[in-house]
């Protein structure tokens, strides 16, 4: 048998992890969320106007 297949291999990472790396994971976590249901969607004014917006661009390619 193959000695490499015998031979355990640490996936772990070999980095520690940096000031930057939890910086960007807190400013991900700030990042504005897309609506979830179609409520939530028709109270923001930029969401009713991308579903208008959509709307329109189908009703124009189905003539």
């Amino acid at each position: 048998m193959c000695e490499l297949m015998d031979q355990k291999i640490d996936l772990r990472a070999t980095r520690d992890q940096t000031k930057n790396d939890t910086v960007d994971k807190k400013l991900f976590n700030l990042a504005k969320l897309e609506p979830v249901t179609f409520e939530e969607a028709t109270q923001e004014a930029e969401w009713r106007t991308s579903m208008k917006d959509e709307i329109t661009m189908i009703n124009k390619n189905k003539a």
